[in-house]
């Protein structure tokens, strides 16, 4: 390869510049994938965290129901001897329990079924069920039962911790005792069968005696599928101290599941997380790496052209140059070459090096700072798609943990709102009875889960008038509860989130209502109201922190609650939220944060939770890639320079040499001296000093050259004559060659006439047909006929032969009429059907059969010629194609198969491809003793030389 000067530079800036951007396309993939690895590794240790935090929570929550219904009324229902009192009374205590049934909802708490246990069969059981406000009438087996049974020690065993007993384990440990009636049996077997396959609690027996009594809790079957967010790349799996399953979420399918686990509390509890990678972020992968390869290209190409036009007009002056001294020759009188030879300046003119400067300038830095940049977005871009999956799957599990949270908020005040202590303070109120201070409850903690995030909670009249409140300041007497509230809390018969009031300091306040209920009066009626007012705390266990901005607003736009990080961001006000679409992924800037956004809509309370995931621990670490990208960035400018300077050096050397031997010539007056270049190939200033040379050359031969072409136009006149008379003779002997076959014609023509006279028909027509054969011939038409023609010219060949060999063969025509109007070359045919004749059955004793088909297809003429003759051998075959790829048109005699005409399949061949410049085609096919077939295929198109 000639390595010109130009190419040398081209190469050395695409060299620099290529390995500039596979720097920084390695820099960018290897930085995708740690921040990938980074971000998956963060999203799965947030879900795990939060669906962790939830299910201890649920737990937590189902401890404060327990010890709440082995303390509450439900309890003093079963420890009474009621199976000793009257009809009436036992009515009496029936109805005051199912209206504590009445107000606990099942179903928020994941609950199906609770079983309290008396003592002995004369206690009366309850059996609650999920959807039924009221105890059912079914019977239940005793702790006495239980214990005969040989189910109460197991039960103890694994008191006050979730357990899932499996089939047969406790149907198999049945003991049944004489003492016991078949009624005793079947409800211990149906409540065996009930507990197993499902998650229980129990609180083993309540110590009492005699009122002895056990709580059984059934909870809801796909529990854990209730607590946490699970789908097809996120499975649960929850398992108690002895590694026992609790619950389970649907198995992930395929092998790369990666498993974590978290221990969630002091009973041994763990939560097993097992993940996959999504197919959307794998997708996403790979459109990063499709912008990287584009872009990469697209900078390639651009490099390419940048140093590709200016290289042009870095080195088109010496081209130039060169050219003028090569054509100086041709001009008389020599002439100056001046400044503007060298070409004009479009640009400001500057040295070389200057030039070089720029030009490794131009197609290393703009383009690696261009790639920088893209290269960034691509990247960011990439860090938030691959986002968007995690933050949507944390945040419906966020969504999960506040919905957890205010189930557990909404049970308090529901317990809050059957204490006892309350309901007789509400009563004396209506009643107009003063008995100094009001009595202060006794509340556990234990059974009250969630008071500790309740700022203070008050009691109301059915006046809305303040009657009590657990903080003692004058401040709350002053405190009362507003018309409408109190009609909005009749309406909804549940409790109701206020999220628009204030406090003793005129802070915005979420607080909780509910209307309270005597259910010792003979009919249930509302005594009064208590509202829990909650403190800046409450939530915050459920919702994330540092990185993550949650808020929560109701149906009307209110804000309930907020995290800190939310609090920080938007200084309370949730209009800065506009604009987000709701269930959707989308990167957006709140407040100068930016981030993956979501609003989760909380269809049956209404309520939205904004949901933003900061980027700023991506952005952190793209700024480090940024810083260094320009590192790569300006060590490649840098090398640009010292590329620039190095090659400018060489370009000058060489030019300096030419200038050096020029100044010397002219000192010497002196032209006889070649000037030596010592590049090696030839490049730009070698092609300068080599035309310079010659230039030279040129100059000291001039007045050689003058003689010369003096004695030379002397001899120029005389070959000019003798060219005039042998031109001359070449049209004597065209004009003679045109008369013999016209005479030959004409006196053809004449017998056939004399014969027909005579009577001799066939002699006549043999006569006519063979003068069309001279006729066709000699016509001075062109190379190019139709197809028509040509058959009309085949035809009185065939007729002569038919003539000559009586019987021998026969023929067959199958043209279309598309194909008659076909254009062809002369004498296409004939040669093919003479083949056929004379190869096929001249030689043979059998008489054979011509078939001649032509038709158009898809704008080429198939003219096919076959015959069931004698057939040629394969290596004959072979011999004769191979001959005609190789001869020359001028020796197609000697590979010609026929003969009679002079033109055989050979002149064909090579008629068909000069004529038309090798897009015809000529295929013969033959068997021995099986015949031979001659397939043309011609196009349609102009062909060359028409």
């Amino acid at each position: 390869m000639n390595w010109t000067h130009r190419k040398r530079i081209i190469a050395a800036s695409i060299g620099l510049s290529l390995c500039t951007q596979i720097v920084l396309v390695a820099m960018g993939i290897l930085g995708a994938e740690r921040m990938d690895r980074d971000i998956d590794a963060q999203a799965r240790a947030k879900l795990l965290d939060s669906a962790s935090h939830n299910v201890a929570t649920y737990f937590s929550q189902l401890a404060s129901m327990l010890s709440f219904l082995q303390s509450g009324e439900l309890a003093d229902y079963v420890g009474s001897y009621l199976g000793f009192k009257d009809a009436e009374f036992v009515a009496r205590q029936t109805d005051r329990a199912n209206a504590v049934l009445g107000q606990i909802r099942l179903s928020d708490s994941l609950v199906d079924e609770i079983y309290i246990l008396g003592n002995f069969s004369f206690q009366k059981s309850v059996v609650i069920r999920a959807g039924q406000d009221r105890m059912s009438e079914e019977t239940a087996p005793s702790i006495d039962d239980l214990t005969s049974s040989n189910l109460l020690p197991i039960l103890q065993y694994t008191r006050n911790r979730p357990v899932v007993f499996a089939a047969g384990e406790l149907t198999g440990r049945l003991r049944s005792s004489p003492a016991m009636s078949p009624r005793q049996v079947e409800d211990i077997r149906k409540l065996a069968q009930a507990l197993e396959g499902r998650v229980i609690l129990n609180g083993g027996v309540f110590e009492s005696n005699p009122r002895s009594f056990i709580v059984i809790m059934v909870l809801k079957e796909n529990l854990l599928g209730s607590l946490v967010h699970a789908d097809s790349y996120a499975s649960f799996a929850l398992t108690d101290h002895d590694g026992r399953s609790i619950g389970r979420t649907p198995l992930l399918a395929g092998d790369d599941v990666i498993q974590q686990e978290k221990t969630i509390d002091a009973s041994g509890m763990k939560l097993a997380m097992y993940t996959q990678r999504r197919a959307e972020t794998e997708s996403n992968k790979e459109r990063f790496l499709l912008n990287y390869l584009i872009f990469f290209l697209v900078v390639t190409i651009m490099t390419f052209v940048i140093t590709f036009l200016y290289s042009h007009y870095l080195i088109l002056p010496f081209r130039k140059l060169s050219h003028r001294m090569t054509k100086q020759h041709l001009l008389f009188p020599l002439q100056y070459l001046r400044k503007h030879d060298g070409g004009k300046h479009r640009l400001p003119p500057l040295s070389l090096r200057k030039k070089l400067v720029v030009l490794f300038f131009a197609a290393v830095c703009i383009p690696a700072v261009s790639s920088g940049f893209a290269y960034h977005q691509f990247l960011h871009a990439f860090a938030v798609q691959q986002m968007k999956p995690a933050v949507k799957q944390y945040a419906d599990q966020v969504g999960l943990n506040i919905r957890r949270q205010a189930v557990i908020y909404e049970d308090l005040i529901r317990k809050l709102s059957l204490n006892q202590t309350f309901i007789q303070q509400l009563n004396n109120e209506s009643l107009g009875s003063v008995s100094g201070s009001p009595q202060a409850p006794d509340i556990s903690f234990l059974q009250y889960s969630g008071i500790n995030d309740s700022s203070y909670f008050v009691l109301y009249n059915l006046l809305g008038t303040r009657i009590y409140s657990n903080q003692n300041s004058e401040s709350f007497n002053y405190l009362s509860l507003d018309g409408p509230t109190r009609e909005r809390i009749d309406r909804a018969g549940r409790a109701v989130w206020l999220s628009n009031g204030r406090d003793l300091y005129n802070q915005q306040t979420v607080s909780l209502v509910k209307a309270v209920f005597d259910n010792r009066a003979p009919a249930s009626r509302t005594v009064g109201y208590i509202q829990i007012v909650f403190a800046q705390s409450a939530f915050q266990s459920s919702l994330p922190q540092d990185d993550v901005y949650t808020a929560t607003l109701d149906a009307g736009g209110n804000q309930l609650f907020q995290n800190d990080a939310f609090r920080k961001m938007a200084a309370g006000e949730p209009s800065v939220w506009e604009g987000l679409v709701p269930d959707a992924q989308q990167y957006a800037e709140v407040n100068g944060v930016r981030g993956v956004a979501l609003v989760n809509v909380d269809r049956e309370w209404n309520w939205r939770t904004y949901f933003m995931e900061s980027t700023d621990a991506v952005d952190a670490k793209q700024r480090a890639l940024i810083f260094r990208y320009a590192s790569v960035i300006i060590a490649s400018v840098a090398l640009a320079m010292l590329l620039a300077y190095g090659l400018s050096r060489w370009l000058l050397r060489s030019l300096e040499h030419l200038k050096l031997a020029m100044e010397h010539q002219i000192e010497e007056v002196k032209m006889d001296r070649e000037i030596r270049y010592g590049g090696k190939g030839r490049d730009e200033i070698g092609e300068l000093i080599d035309n310079y040379n010659r230039m030279l050359a040129r100059i000291n031969g001039l007045m050689e050259e003058n003689i010369r072409i003096a004695e030379e136009n002397s001899l120029s006149r005389m070959k000019q004559q003798e060219l005039l008379s042998l031109n001359m003779q070449a049209e004597l002997n065209m004009l003679q060659l045109q008369i013999n076959p016209h005479f030959l014609y004409n006196t053809l023509q004449s017998i056939g006439m004399r014969s027909s006279g005579s009577g001799d028909e066939e002699a006549s027509f043999m006569l006519y047909a063979l003068a069309d054969l001279f006729r066709y011939s000699i016509g001075q038409e062109g190379h190019y006929v139709t197809l028509a023609e040509e058959i009309r010219h085949t035809r009185n060949y065939i007729a002569i032969q038919e003539f000559r060999f009586k019987n021998k063969f026969t023929v067959e025509w199958n043209v279309s009429e598309a194909a008659l109007q076909c254009r062809t070359i002369k004498f296409i045919l004939q040669p093919l059907v003479e083949n056929a004749i004379t190869h096929g059955f001249l030689n043979s004793i059998r008489s054979g059969t011509v078939w001649i088909d032509a038709s158009l297809s898809e704008g080429e003429l198939l003219l096919t010629v076959r015959d069931n003759g004698m057939g040629i051998e394969a290596q004959r075959l072979d011999a004769i194609t191979e001959q005609w790829e190789r001869s020359r048109p001028a020796d197609r005699e000697t590979a010609d198969a026929g003969g009679g005409t002079g033109i055989g399949l050979s002149n064909v061949f090579h008629r068909l491809r000069l004529l038309y410049d090798g897009a015809s085609r000529m295929k013969i096919e033959s068997e021995w003793f099986e015949g031979t077939a001659i397939r043309l295929t011609i196009p349609q198109t102009n062909p060359q030389n028409e």
